[in-house]
């Protein structure tokens, strides 16, 4: 087995302290109807279709504007405004020179060479605060009771929901407007490491790629996994997350490998890294949103694959999760049944899959799909997995499922073939001081027309409501049209919806129906996303008040210009309830 290298780039120093939330003036009159969403840009090179060698020659991308400043004093929009003119057609972005792949002799991809070079780059200490000791997490609030969540959703065919009143339409941003900075101060201005930030952003994700890559008909695995017991799965979780096991465990003997002890460290120092970050997320969870939400709903946290580590931070306290992407269920083998190079595949791909999640705060699905796709540890579980044995959770029990038409879910017998319903798993655990809790993973593509060929995970989504709502890094999939059925759901069954400004449009809440808190600064996106400026959003966080940064960095923002939208239904009572047993 090779070195292993440290997981990620250096730390980047965070701020600390809480933004303190900025809320406008409520409106009363009436909400104008705006216009239908645009689509993303198209076109945009996807990532992956090209191989760059390791870093060796610096790539810098052509002439390209300064990058974005936050938005000064723009004026406010009366919530019964007209809706914004539509903005002009984007012409397609240039192509970014990549010169010709070289062979690599390391085993490792060169590309993946170029992302940790950039990543390294992406943040200087110019850009980022001073440094600060890392905190100890909030201590937990206490949680509802354990009966709470004897059986969360799924056991039993979903209410019907009763008429649903259809959302505001989206309305379309105006472009705003382009500050003109002289070529040589622009030049000068723009330092390489911003130039290097920028183009690994292009690497990593365009519109269209995230159109298609969320848009993708899935493939079906052949077999669900193994249900699992507590004790089994628990076991498991912390053989990959790099955590002892008992000495009476048959992993036990496996940990005293060199590749597994050098597996150890690497995630060790991962972690306490991630950590810095994570428990400055803690303690803003606990001055500035908790006391704004309902903190023992359901949580729905869509497009967020296998993140199971920052919704479990940024809502503790959510008797049951649901969290759902593209990414297979995979599944966890016995590692002491396999060949020592399965089990050395298995961690490295872990390791690599935390590598470009702990700098960035998401998971890329181009780069799952690359990193855990092994033969007996592979997809989303590895990782659940690994995130709750880091948290310090004890799992209960681990059951693959699959959801029918109606919304209905069966648990899948051991190693039966997936049907024609929708896969999935559930995982039952408890972490110290809180009730049992769950949380569930459903692979499934959230477009329009998917969803009109698998209705059950609407219906079984619905069980969960009324629940709060969490979107991150969402690559502003909720822009595009053609994906207005999920749009319209989350608006109809959540009581509170958190988002970065890659979710749902502004646009799109009604301001007679929702509150708002805005937390850190907007600006406008960065390439391959400067379309999706929102000039309403804009007016509305001048309008709060002067600009607080936040003190943790989100989504595929910097630290400097990371941002949070707040909405509060005023009438909780409005989203559609679901079953009592989902909570």
């Amino acid at each position: 087995m090779p070195a292993v290298k440290p997981i990620g780039p250096a730390p980047a120093p965070t701020a600390t302290g809480t933004a303190a939330a900025r809320t406008p003036p409520t409106a009363t009159g009436p909400a104008t109807k705006p216009a239908a969403p645009t689509a993303p840009p198209t076109g945009a090179t996807p990532p992956g279709a090209a191989i760059l060698p390791a870093p060796a020659v610096a790539v810098v991308p052509a002439a390209k504007p300064a990058p974005p400043s936050p938005v000064t004093a723009p004026r406010a929009a009366p919530a019964n405004a007209p809706a914004p003119a539509e903005p002009p057609a984007a012409a397609k972005p240039a192509a970014i020179p990549v010169p010709a792949a070289a062979p690599v002799a390391a085993p490792k991809r060169a590309s993946d060479n170029m992302f940790d070079f950039c990543c390294r780059l992406s943040v200087t200490p110019a850009a980022a605060p001073a440094p600060s000791p890392a905190s100890s997490p909030a201590p937990p609030a206490p949680g509802v009771p354990p009966a709470a969540v004897a059986k969360p959703a799924g056991a039993a065919p979903p209410a019907s929901p009763g008429p649903a009143v259809a959302p505001a339409a989206v309305e379309k941003p105006a472009v705003a407007a382009k500050t003109t900075v002289p070529a040589p101060a622009a030049a000068v201005a723009k330092r390489a490491s911003e130039h290097m930030f920028d183009l690994c952003c292009k690497l990593s994700v365009t519109p269209a790629a995230a159109a298609k890559s969320k848009a993708a008909k899935p493939k079906k695995p052949d077999r669900a996994p193994v249900t699992e017991s507590g004790a089994i799965a628990d076991e498991r979780a912390h053989f990959l997350a790099g955590l002892p096991v008992p000495a009476t465990s048959p992993l036990a003997a496996l940990e005293q490998t060199d590749d597994w002890k050098a597996h150890a460290a690497a995630m060790e120092d991962a972690w306490k890294r991630l950590m810095r970050r994570i428990s400055i997320v803690d303690g803003w969870v606990a001055s500035d949103l908790a006391p704004r939400v309902k903190p023992d709903l359901n949580l729905l946290y869509f497009f967020g694959g296998p993140d199971a580590l920052h919704v479990m931070h940024f809502f503790p306290d959510a008797p049951s999760y649901l969290l759902c992407g593209l990414e297979p269920v995979g599944d966890v083998a016995p590692p002491e049944k396999l060949a020592p190079a399965e089990v050395d595949q298995a961690l490295d791909s872990l390791r690599h899959a935390l590598r470009t999640a702990i700098p960035a705060s998401f998971f890329r699905t181009n780069e799952m799909g690359k990193d855990l796709r092994g033969k007996d540890i592979r997809g989303v579980m590895p990782i659940v997995y690994l995130f709750l044995a880091r948290t310090r959770a004890r799992m209960l029990e681990v059951h693959a499922i699959e959801i029918d038409p109606k919304g209905n879910v069966r648990d899948k017998p051991d190693g039966e073939e997936w049907g024609d319903g929708i896969p999935g798993v559930r995982v039952y655990f408890q972490r110290e001081g809180k009730p049992p809790q769950m949380l569930a993973y459903v692979r499934i593509d959230l477009s329009d027309a998917s969803l009109a060929k698998k209705p059950g995970f609407l219906a079984y989504a619905r069980t969960f409501a009324p629940a709060n709502g969490f979107l991150k890094a969402a690559s502003f999939i909720l822009h595009n049209k053609a994906f207005s059925t999920t749009r319209s759901f989350l608006l109809q069954n959540s009581a509170a919806l958190l988002q970065d400004d890659s979710g749902i449009p502004y646009a799109a809440f009604r301001r007679t129906d929702w509150d708002f808190s805005y937390f850190g600064v907007y600006a406008a996106p960065r390439p391959p996303f400067s379309r999706s400026f929102q000039q309403d959003l804009a007016d509305a966080f001048t309008t709060a008040g002067p600009p607080t940064q936040l003190p943790f960095l989100v989504g595929y923002r910097r630290i400097t210009d990371s941002n949070l939208l707040l909405a509060v239904r005023r009438d909780a009572s409005a989203a559609v309830p679901g079953r009592a047993d989902a909570r």
